[in-house]
């Protein structure tokens, strides 16, 4: 709280306002926050330099025209006169004086963790920001200002004040934005906020969700790209985030929601992101060498060098692929790719010979297969291969096909773990196809095509030997992958070699050399390899399976087989939460906003559809962990003699009544065995 005299009678005299003053923060400029007698909250403002009074109008005028939008802005305050910036002298200096409206709420960097609602809601506000600053312009937003990323040029004059290692990292960066002068110049332009960072993002928390409710300070207002508003907001999003293209993806998709991005603007979005932390840690840098006690210009620069060191481990047209298909874009190369085998004309040669309609079965390997059953049954490789072998041997079937697009939970070991924002998840999709059959079998080429990679993953990965094949046709090139194989294969082939349709040049590998895994081949297609080269995914996390059905389609119709997927379709849970409202009284209730879909139990933990683990601290029943194999074995063996009630004698239930009271105090000495926790109490 400040007793400052003089700007209360300023502020009386110019405005008719009286009240209590509290200081914001500034040096130069200085901004106070006035709490008015009459209730009314509103932000001070001066500023001593006298040639930004076309600025300030210019951010005036602007504000006016998105609150004429729609948007709940900060507007200007207009004095006893009819003027949004007044001259003052204050403490014998001359200022420029302007009252804008106070938004109440709460800095966005104060609320962690940020969830998919808040991100939605501030990719729909900048988005219709930028829908409504389409139609305005103003003469003081043509402007030069370091923080536009459309000149960013400035920082050449500045690499050399970098220490070595960060100075590498923004020559190169540097190097790549001036390459990209060209590509720039298409981009549409408009007049942008430019600074939509996480401590001028106002939201609300009074509802039961958070969202956002304002953008502030319009000082860094200029004209420039239409996609720096969007790309200046994700620098800020992404940093200190253990996935930043995830939180980026929700922002993405409600922004272009609101104003359609076009195709460039999304290929150039990585570039523009990039160059924001670039000229973040240029002016910090340049800040902490001018005053190094001042700890606000220091604020964002730890978060924007490690996104920075980021940017440079991941593949830019994978990025530039996610953030197309948020837009609803298709992935590169697809539409080619469908018409292709769309074709009537459309022939390759079969994978895999001697498959049929007839001897050929798909097997269910998926999270709850009650093919797989017990846990036991596909942790252990050897328990896996006996359950294949028996559902051949039952379905009279020489071949079994594991599904594309399955979710499984042989894949919820550790080596399948990524740990993002939300914890650990598990890459549980599978997004080839599998062939179960005989050891030494010939694989195929289904066309032409060159050895883009082979080697032997048996070292580190557990999944043998994989070659790539790749496939260049007249319009477009995609390749197919081929995992599983013998290890005396990769003798005889090298990068480069030409592979002819039908020709075999693989074979099924051996449990011993595929980490343990039943003889079989892993079928793949992908359309892009994304810098991936030799290890490409054959299986995703399920939150990323969509985008990665479009990088890697179905490969079905390579097998020249009509029987088609039997895959189950994705289960809606909404869907299934209304059957069960039809058909279940409300006394069984569901636990949580989004409830939890449940499939499988193991130890100490839930499994959902996906495939991901949680730790169970809510159901008490199963006191030695869930699916525990003696209790399951026990009453397998029950349930396959006698499964009756308590009205008859029967051995067993009075030998384990005494089993248990002999556990127990003489006063607990009798037995009332009830079906649940509600039918004891």
């Amino acid at each position: 709280m400040t007793t400052d005299k003089r700007l209360k009678a300023l502020l009386e005299d110019h405005f008719g306002l009286r009240g209590e003053l509290t200081q914001l923060y500034g040096d130069v400029d200085l901004n106070f926050h006035l709490l008015a007698d009459n209730g009314q909250q509103f932000v001070v403002k001066l500023k001593k330099d006298f040639s930004a009074r076309e600025t300030l109008l210019f951010q005036h005028q602007l504000t006016a025209h998105l609150k004429a939008a729609g948007l709940y802005i900060p507007e200007a305050v207009g004095s006893c006169h009819g003027e949004t910036v007044t001259q003052v002298e204050y403490h014998g200096e001359q200022y420029l004086l302007s009252l804008l409206s106070w938004v109440e709420g709460t800095l966005w960097s104060s609320q962690l963790p940020q969830s998919d609602t808040m991100l939605t809601s501030l990719g729909n506000f900048l988005g219709r920001m930028s829908s409504a600053l389409a139609s305005f312009d103003h003469p003081a937003a043509h402007r030069s200002m370091s923080w536009d990323n459309a000149s960013a040029d400035w920082v050449g004059e500045h690499l050399h004040i970098f220490p070595t290692g960060k100075r590498e990292l923004i020559v190169g960066m540097f190097t790549r934005y001036v390459q990209s002068s060209v590509a720039r110049n298409g981009l549409r332009k408009s007049v942008i906020h430019n600074d939509a960072n996480d401590n001028n993002i106002i939201v609300d928390t009074s509802g039961e969700r958070v969202t956002v409710k304002s953008i502030i300070d319009y000082g860094d207002a200029v004209h420039s790209y239409t996609i720096n508003e969007l790309a200046n907001a994700l620098a800020y999003i992404m940093m200190d985030k253990v996935d930043p293209i995830v939180p980026a993806l929700k922002v993405i998709s409600a922004y272009h929601k609101q104003f359609p991005l076009e195709q460039q603007e999304v290929a150039l979005l990585p570039l523009l992101i990039a160059t924001r932390l670039m000229i973040s840690v240029t002016h910090s840098t340049i800040n902490y060498q001018n005053d190094p006690h001042n700890e606000y210009h220091q604020i964002s620069a730890e978060g924007a060098w490690k996104l920075l060191e980021w940017f440079q481990t991941v593949d830019e047209k994978l990025m530039v692929a996610r953030f197309r298909f948020a837009c609803g874009m298709p992935i590169e190369n697809l539409e080619a790719f469908n018409n292709f085998t769309e074709d009537k004309k459309f022939n390759v040669h079969p994978v895999v010979l001697g498959l049929s309609d007839q001897n050929t079965i798909f097997l269910d390997l998926s999270v709850d297969s009650p093919m797989l059953g017990h846990y036991t049954n596909y942790q252990n490789l050897a328990a896996f291969q006996k359950i294949v072998d028996n559902e051949l041997q039952s379905g009279n079937s020489s071949w079994g096909i594991g599904q594309y697009g399955e979710i499984r939970p042989i894949y919820t070991s550790d080596g399948f773990t990524e740990t993002g924002d939300d914890g650990p998840q598990w890459r549980t999709a599978h997004i080839g196809f599998d062939i179960f059959g005989p050891e030494k079998t010939g694989i195929h080429a289904p066309l032409d095509g060159v050895v883009q990679s082979c080697i032997d993953h048996n070292i580190d990965r557990d999944y043998g030997p994989t070659v790539i094949l790749r496939h260049d046709l007249e319009q477009f090139t995609f390749y197919t992958l081929y995992g599983h194989l013998s290890r005396l294969d990769l003798q005889n082939l090298r990068k480069g070699d030409q592979i002819k349709a039908g020709q075999e040049f693989a074979h099924f590998g051996e449990a011993s050399e595929n980490g343990g895994w039943p003889p079989h081949l892993h079928f793949q297609i992908m359309l892009q390899l994304f810098g991936n080269g030799d290890n490409y995914p054959g299986v995703v996390l399920h939150s990323e399976l969509d985008f990665w059905k479009q990088v890697c389609p179905d490969p079905m119709r390579f097998l020249k087989l009509g029987i088609g997927t039997d895959i189950p379709k994705r289960r809606d849970e909404q869907r299934l939460l209304v059957r069960r409202k039809k058909v279940l009284g409300r006394s069984l209730s569901i636990s949580y906003r989004q409830p939890l879909h449940m499939v499988r139990g193991i130890g100490q933990y839930l499994m959902d559809k996906t495939g991901r683990r949680y730790l169970d601290m809510v159901n008490n029943v199963a006191h030695v962990g869930h699916e525990h194999p003696a209790v399951v074995e026990t009453g397998r063996r029950q349930m396959g003699l006698l499964n009756t009630n308590t009205r008859y004698l029967h051995e067993e239930l009075v030998a384990f009544a005494e089993e248990l009271t002999a556990t127990l105090p003489p006063t607990l000495s009798v037995c009332h065995f009830v079906n649940s926790g509600s039918e004891a109490n």
